[in-house]
This record gives structure tokens, C-alpha cells and sequence, in this order.
């Protein structure tokens, strides 16, 4: 009985020993077992890793698989050709041709190439005659921003032609309260827009004094005369010999630019039977101040400016008409819209003026610059 049981002791033992020791990795080698070597390891702990990682058989690294949620299963297709799997963060060169069947995607921004043709366009949109072509999808806008802003729709297929040279619209940064005019052109059929040129904000305008308006100066020429040759005109002959003088009184027109100057020219005619000889020189000078309410009369002329003609050749005889040169700048002393200026000419015969004849000034003729005034001036 001793023996009976000392038997059956031996073969548990035995039976719980080879229980608990766990069988080794299957041999490397040819066949199914390097996949099993491939697939299983164990850390330095010594506990089976199967259940959480796939080793190479060629490397000690190890890749770790995460997932899926507990209780399910999910079938994972490989594709049956070598390639490398993508990964976050990743930087890669795709080849060959991807198909989408169908697909929704969310895409970044991306550094696309904006040349070439657009979808839904045959063909690109270019210039012929300049600017630049612009490749986009129907029913897209173009805007021309600044003092001239415009937008209009490209909704089929449009052909713009621009000039091969200059500026079609320019701002030049002032502000346009009123209405304004395009210059338009036509040439050859085709319709372009071009530049009118500059705004115009002023004017050149002229004032003509006759010399019957003028008092005597300090040193007068002679008293008014008809001068006539089939017609007549008044005139007043100044010396060849010494300086003469008259004084004028006109009102500054309203629409004289603030802060402005005058110019003037003499407009006479050669009353002596010697007329001025090719080079002869005639001129007078012209200085002004002005007067506003409760300025007194006796003002203070500013700087004299002279206004000349020198003869070229001999094309003058007696009863021509001379009108001198425009002269430079003139400032008026405290010259302004609406005030009356008083203004002293004087015939510069010790000086500057070389015909030692009399001659006659019919009148004289303003310029100045005027500003353009609305209706809310009037």
C-alpha cells in the first residue's frame, strides 16, 4: 500500500513540473518558425510579450500595437506590394496616381502654383495689348481699389484690353466731391479709356486796363490823345529821354488764388515816324500794393517788375502795334480777392529802354491765376 502511494506521489510531482515550466522559443530557422520568433519576446522581467509587441527579426526594436477598444475586432487590409506606411509628422514625396473615388477632405493651406488653366476654363485669361491675364473660375470678381475704386463680375468668358503702355486710371490723393469725365478713345474698334490729363483746379485769366483809366504819377506822360490810322484807339505818349509814370486802380477778381501774383504787358503803338531798330529795346516796370476794408489809401507798393520787348530785325513802322513780353512774377503787397489794387507803371527810359522815341501806351493786361469756385460762391 506503502508503494502505491509513494507512486502516485511521484507521478504529481513529475505532472505539476512540467506544467509550470513554459516551453522555449521555437529554433530559428527556415519555415513557420521565424514567424513565430518574429512574434514573440520576452523583457528583461522575463513575461511573455505577445500580447503587446511584434519584433523584427532583424533589429532588437519593436513595434507596440495600441487597440482596438476591448471586445472588438477590426480587420486591417495590407497592400500586397513594399512601400513605407505614412506617419504623423512625416515628410514624404508621393508618386504614382492616386484615384479618388470619392472623398471628403479638409486641406490646408497650400503653396499652389497660381499659373496655368483654372477648372471649368478652356483656356487661360491674357492680356493682348498689356497688364496681366488672370486664370480664375466663372463668376469671380476683379476690383481696381483707390480714389477710383471699381468692381465688376466675371461670370462667362470675358476679354479686357488694355493699353500697351501708361497709367489707365491714376489717384494722385486728392479728394473728388463733384462729379468727373473719363476721356474715352476709339481707334482701329477698339474702345479704350486714356488719361484726360491733369485735374484742373485753376484757370489763366486776363484783365485789360485801357491807359484812359490811369491817373498821373509823379512825373506824367502826355495827357490822353486819339491815335489813328483809319481806326482810332486813345493813347498816352511816354518820353524816350527820362522815366514817366501813371497809377491805376482796378478790384482784384473773387476767384484770385489766395496768395497770389500777378503778371503784366504793355500794349502800346510806335507813333514817331522813327520806328524801333532791330535790337532797340522797349520797357516799363509795374509794382502794386493792395487795400481792404479799413486799409488806408497810401500803401506800400511792393517790388517793381519790368516787362520788355527787344526788337528782332526792322518789321516796325509807324502806327504798328507793340505789346511787350509777359513779364516775371509781380507781388502785390497784401494782394487779395475782393480788394483794390493800386498799381504804378512806370516807362524805364534812363534804363533799360534803349528806343529814345515817345511811345504810346494804349493799355495794359493783367494775368493771374483763378481759382475754380462752385455755384456756392456766387
Amino acid at each position: 500500500m506503502k508503494k502505491i502511494l509513494l507512486a502516485i506521489a511521484v507521478i504529481l510531482i513529475l505532472a505539476v513540473t512540467a506544467w509550470a515550466i513554459p516551453p522555449s522559443p521555437p529554433s530559428s530557422g527556415s519555415g513557420s518558425g521565424d514567424m513565430a520568433k518574429a512574434t514573440y519576446d520576452t523583457d528583461s522581467d522575463g513575461a511573455a510579450d505577445l500580447a503587446n509587441y511584434m519584433k523584427s527579426v532583424a533589429t532588437t526594436g519593436k513595434i507596440s500595437i495600441t487597440g482596438p477598444a476591448a471586445g472588438s475586432t477590426r480587420a486591417k487590409t495590407m497592400r500586397d506590394a513594399d512601400d513605407t506606411i505614412l506617419e504623423l509628422g512625416g515628410s514624404y514625396t508621393p508618386s504614382g496616381t492616386w484615384v479618388w473615388t470619392s472623398a471628403i477632405v479638409t486641406w490646408p493651406t497650400f503653396n499652389q502654383n497660381t499659373t496655368g488653366t483654372a477648372a471649368n476654363l478652356s483656356s487661360v485669361l491674357s492680356s493682348t495689348l498689356g497688364g496681366t491675364g488672370v486664370a480664375n473660375n466663372a463668376a469671380s470678381t476683379i476690383t481696381i481699389s483707390g480714389a477710383f475704386g471699381l468692381t465688376f463680375t466675371v461670370s462667362a468668358a470675358t476679354s479686357l484690353t488694355l493699353p500697351t503702355s501708361g497709367t489707365v486710371l491714376a489717384d494722385d490723393g486728392s479728394a473728388w466731391t463733384d462729379e468727373f469725365v473719363l476721356c474715352g478713345e476709339t481707334t482701329a474698334g477698339e474702345k479704350r479709356v486714356k488719361s484726360c490729363g491733369a485735374k484742373i483746379t485753376q484757370l489763366t485769366r486776363t484783365i485789360y486796363l485801357p491807359v484812359a483809366y490811369f491817373e498821373d504819377g509823379a512825373a506824367a506822360p502826355a495827357a490822353t490823345a486819339v491815335t489813328a490810322s483809319t481806326r482810332k484807339i486813345k493813347t498816352r505818349a511816354f518820353d524816350g529821354a527820362s522815366n514817366e509814370n501813371l497809377e491805376v486802380s482796378f478790384t482784384a477778381p473773387m476767384d484770385f488764388k489766395a496768395s497770389g501774383t500777378i503778371k503784366f504787358r504793355v500794349i502800346g503803338y510806335v507813333t514817331a515816324a522813327t520806328a524801333p531798330a532791330d535790337t532797340e529795346v522797349v520797357a516799363f516796370s509795374l509794382a502794386g500794393c493792395s487795400n481792404g476794408n479799413s486799409d488806408a489809401l497810401g500803401c506800400t507798393a511792393g517790388t517793381a517788375v519790368t516787362s520788355s520787348l527787344t526788337v528782332a530785325g526792322s518789321g516796325y513802322a509807324q502806327n504798328d502795334r507793340l505789346a511787350t513780353d509777359w513779364s516775371a512774377a509781380v507781388t502785390v503787397t497784401d494782394l487779395a480777392a475782393g480788394e483794390t489794387v493800386q498799381a504804378i507803371l512806370i516807362r524805364l527810359a534812363d534804363s533799360t529802354d534803349t528806343y529814345v522815341q515817345d511811345f504810346a501806351v494804349a493799355g495794359i493786361e493783367i494775368k493771374y491765376i483763378a481759382d475754380i469756385k462752385t455755384e456756392a460762391s456766387y
